[in-house]
C-alpha cells in the first residue's frame, strides 16, 4: 500500500509557534521515507506568518515546505486549500500547537500498512500544560480533555486504556485518505466553516470522516502515534471553556443534520444528554457544569434545522 503522506498545518497568527512545530516535524524518525511534502495553509494571519515561513524556507530541508494563503477565515476553508494542492495518497492534519513523538510518522505508516480498510484515524492525544497549574485548574482540564480534543490525559492513562474515547477519529493528528476528500472538495466542501478567530465550532473533524466512511472505509485509531496538543492558560479558564463546550454541541449537531440521523435517533440523544448532566455532576463538577453548555449549543443548531 502507498503510504506516501502529506502533512498539512493550517494556521492562524502562529508566527511564534511555527519554527518549533516545523522543527518537531522534520525531527520525524524516517520523516524523508514517508512524508512527501508540509502545506503549510496561512488563513488570514496579520502576523509575520508569511516571513517566518520564507525564513524557514530558507534552511536545507529534507523534504519541501510549501506555504499556501488562504483568504476566507476558517478552519474548514483552510484545510480544503491544503486538500485541493495535495497530491499524496493520504494526508495528515496537524496544528500549529501540536507536537508529536519523534517516531510518530513511523506508527503512522505502519499503521496505514496493516489496516488497509482504514480510511481515517488518529493517534493517541496527550495534552502539554507549559504551566503549573492549581488545582482547580486541573480539574477543568480533565473535566474537558474531550472538547479540548486530548484522547488521554496521561502516557500513564494511555497506557491503562489503549482507545480513544471518541467514537469517530478527531482532527487532532487527524490522517485521511486524500481520494475521498478531493471528491467531498469537487461536491462542494463541508457544511461547517470550522474555528476562526471568534468561532470555536469544530463540526468540519466529523463531517470529514463520516463521508470517508461513507464512501466504505472504516474508522481507526493508532495508540502508539502519539501527539502533545498544547493547553494554555487562557484555555482553562470559565469563559472559554463555556464557549468551547457549547460550540462542540453546535458541531455534533451540524453532523448529526449532515448524516440526516431522523427523528427518532434524535429524541433518544436527547435524552441521554439530560442524563449524562448527573452522572458527569457526580463524575466532575466541572464537567456537569460546562455540559449544560454542550446542550444548550446542540440544541440551538438543531433548532436552524
Amino acid at each position: 500500500m502507498e503510504k506516501d503522506i502529506t502533512i498539512i498545518i493550517c494556521c492562524y497568527n502562529g508566527a511564534q509557534r511555527i519554527s518549533h512545530v516545523l522543527d518537531n516535524i522534520y525531527g520525524q524518525k524516517a520523516g524523508k521515507q514517508f512524508i512527501k511534502e508540509i502545506l503549510f495553509v496561512d488563513n488570514h494571519s496579520t502576523d509575520n506568518t508569511r516571513k517566518t515561513i520564507d525564513a524557514y524556507k530558507r534552511r536545507e530541508l529534507p523534504f519541501p515546505l510549501k506555504y499556501l494563503y488562504e483568504e476566507t477565515p476558517g478552519l474548514s476553508n483552510a484545510r480544503k486549500t491544503g486538500v485541493d494542492a495535495c497530491c499524496t495518497s493520504w494526508i495528515a492534519f496537524l496544528d500549529d500547537d501540536n507536537f508529536v513523538d519523534p517516531d510518530w510518522i513511523i506508527h503512522i505508516a505502519n499503521y496505514i500498512d496493516r489496516h488497509p480498510q482504514v480510511g481515517v484515524f488518529n493517534g493517541a492525544v496527550i495534552p502539554y500544560v507549559p504551566f503549573k497549574t492549581a488545582a482547580d485548574e486541573e480539574m477543568k482540564l480533565k473535566a474537558s480533555l474531550k472538547v479540548l480534543a486530548c484522547t488521554h490525559y496521561s502516557r500513564e492513562n494511555l497506557k491503562r486504556k489503549p482507545f480513544s474515547p471518541f467514537r469517530n477519529p478527531i482532527g487532532a493528528g487527524m490522517v485521511i485518505r486524500t481520494e475521498p476528500l478531493k471528491a467531498l472538495s469537487h461536491a462542494g466542501w463541508l457544511n461547517s466553516a470550522g474555528r476562526t478567530k471568534d468561532a470555536l465550532t469544530s463540526g468540519e473533524d466529523g463531517e470529514m470522516a463520516f463521508y470517508v466512511k461513507k464512501q466504505g472505509y472504516d474508522f481507526g485509531f493508532c495508540p502508539h502515534a502519539v501527539l502533545y496538543h498544547e493547553i494554555s492558560k487562557k484555555r482553562l479558564e470559565d469563559q472559554y471553556l463555556k464557549k468551547i463546550w457549547h460550540e462542540m454541541g453546535k458541531g455534533v449537531a451540524i453532523v448529526a443534520k449532515k448524516r440526516d440521523t431522523g427523528m427518532i435517533k434524535d429524541i433518544c440523544y436527547r435524552t441521554i444528554l439530560i442524563g449524562r448532566v448527573i452522572v458527569y455532576t457526580i463524575e466532575n463538577k466541572y464537567k456537569g457544569k460546562y455540559y449544560l453548555n454542550f446542550i444548550r449549543g446542540y440544541l440551538q443548531e438543531m433548532k436552524n434545522k
